[in-house]
């Protein structure tokens, strides 16, 4: 999920016990993506560094957090100043839902109409694999394909190997994921693992003109 606002001090000693809650804080989502706060602050500077800073600026910025980090710290975060800032971004009453447990992310559940078949829209014109040249080397590449979707989500998280829906915690390293498919047979082999929903297109492409297809997820 995107980053959307930063969290800024005006003195040294907020942002130290901010970072120093940071170095020892990381949550779990229940897809089992693991978010560690230290990636989404500012960090590796020094007292000294920071005191200039301040005398530059009235204030400095100690985090860059995304919606699934902000809802584990309007959970669980004990900092005061976190907790204004998450109220300043926040409405109250998504603040209250998760204090509570009912909000949008508590509420999410995954796997729901997942589609077990699926029918070809558009199958790749070079069905063979293609042979992509290795700089400095005689030998050539087989190639594979890449995978968007048009389904609602906010992006594809590489170590899980899992697609991230709206309003589901994670941490999403891009829009589009990455295979090592290097066929059509393979390509949809893998994308029926990722058990889209019923209705779901899914779009796969290489480096060639006509390496493109698209299936549809279906009941």
């Amino acid at each position: 999920m995107a980053c959307i606002d930063k969290t800024y001090v005006n003195n040294y000693e907020d942002w130290k016990k901010v970072v120093d809650y940071a170095k020892n804080t990381s949550f779990t989502c229940p897809n089992g993506i693991v978010l560690n706060l230290i990636d989404y602050c500012y960090h590796k500077y020094t007292e000294k560094e920071i005191r200039e800073w301040l005398d530059r600026s009235k204030e400095v910025p100690v985090l860059n957090t995304s919606n699934s980090v902000d809802y584990f710290l309007i959970k669980y975060c004990p900092l005061e100043i976190v907790q204004n800032r998450m109220k300043e971004v926040y409405d109250i009453d998504f603040y209250n839902s998760v204090k509570n447990g009912t909000s949008k992310y508590d509420t999410f559940v995954k796997g729901q109409n997942v589609g077990k078949h699926f029918k070809v829209i558009e199958k790749p014109k070079y069905n063979k694999l293609a042979k992509v040249f290795l700089n400095r080397s005689k030998r050539y590449a087989k190639q594979s394909y890449d995978v968007q979707t048009d389904l609602s989500v906010d992006g594809y998280n590489e170590e899980k190997d899992i697609w991230v829906m709206n309003d589901e915690l994670g941490r999403i390293d891009s829009n589009t994921a990455t295979t090592n498919c290097r066929s059509f047979k393979a390509i949809c082999r893998k994308i029926m693992k990722w058990n889209f929903p019923i209705g779901t297109k899914v779009y796969f492409f290489g480096r060639y003109i006509g390496e493109y297809g698209c299936i549809q997820i279906t009941k």
